[in-house]
Parts: structure tokens; sequence; C-alpha cells
């Protein structure tokens, strides 16, 4: 079953990428699989005067930076078996990653079935489990969560009169 440090980075093509320590950690050894180069995260940590590796505002940085680039974030805490999953947007694309890390770790006998999951995005936080990450389950329930938010184009009429008010 999954080991207490068990975490992981998805790639915005899909590549998992294993971490070896910490997240952070496995960035600063391996800047060129995330788009970035040792230089600019250096940069970085001396603009926020921090240590390299320093779980501090460069980190937050360069983590969000990857995030918004369709990056996702997984980690294991093995107490609570909990698995977070953060990223920015879960997009058809993020979901179908998600649904592939957690198939072949389930059938690699690498997690539990029933472990919770808790998603992360910009917009919210969701719980669910990986049963249901399997099944589908969790992305229908989102999908009806978040139709309620969708407005189309032809439904948008905006009044003119007050875009207008705003530069008088």
């Amino acid at each position: 079953m999954p080991a207490i440090n068990q975490a992981y980075w998805i790639s915005p093509s899909g590549a998992i990428i294993d971490v070896e320590q910490r997240h952070i950690n496995t960035i600063i050894s391996h800047p060129d699989k995330f788009g970035l180069n040792r230089t600019d995260i250096e940069k970085l940590y001396k603009k926020y005067k921090e240590p390299m590796g320093h779980e501090g505002k460069a980190r937050e940085e360069i983590m969000q930076g990857l995030l918004k680039k369709g990056w996702v974030r997984l980690r294991y805490i093995a107490r609570n078996d909990k698995w977070i999953l953060q990223t920015s947007k879960l997009s058809s694309r993020v979901k179908d990653y998600i649904f592939d890390w957690a198939a072949d770790l389930l059938k690699a006998r690498k997690i539990k079935k029933y472990s919770e999951v808790l998603i992360m995005t910009d917009r919210e936080e969701y719980n669910t489990d990986i049963d249901d990450i399997i099944s589908f389950k969790a992305f229908e329930s989102l999908e009806r969560k978040y139709s309620a938010y969708l407005v189309t184009i032809e439904e948008f009429e905006p009044d003119y009169r007050d875009i207008v008010g705003l530069y008088n």
C-alpha cells in the first residue's frame, strides 16, 4: 500500500513524475522536466531571501506557476489515508490524467480503492475517493454541480446602458 511520503506530479502532457522527497525538491533537482531552469529558480529564491528548497514564498510562486500551466500535484497523507490533489482547473484532459493515474496505481496495488481524495482547484475543493475516480462518478457529480454556473452567449445580453454609464 502507499508509502508514507508517496507523492507525484502529473505534467500537462500526462506524464507522471515521482516525487523523491518534497515537490519543490523534485522541481529543483529536475527543472528541465518542468520547463524551468536552475538559474531562474535560484533568482526567485534570492528575490525572497530564502535558501534553496525552503518552503516559503519562492516555493509557492514556483508551484502556483506550474499549476496554472496545467500541472497536477498529488500527495498522500498516510495517517488520514487521504490523497490531496491540486490543479488549477479540472479540465477534461486533467480528469483523464487523474483517472489514468488512479487506475494504474490501483492495478499495481500502490493505492487503496476507498482512500479519500481531496480535489483542490482555483475554484473550490471537492471530496471523493479513488473508487469514484475510477468509476468517473466523482467527475459526473462535479459536472452536474458546475453546469448550474454555465451560461451561453445567447443567454447573456448585457444592458448597454449600464456599460455606458461606467464611462460617464
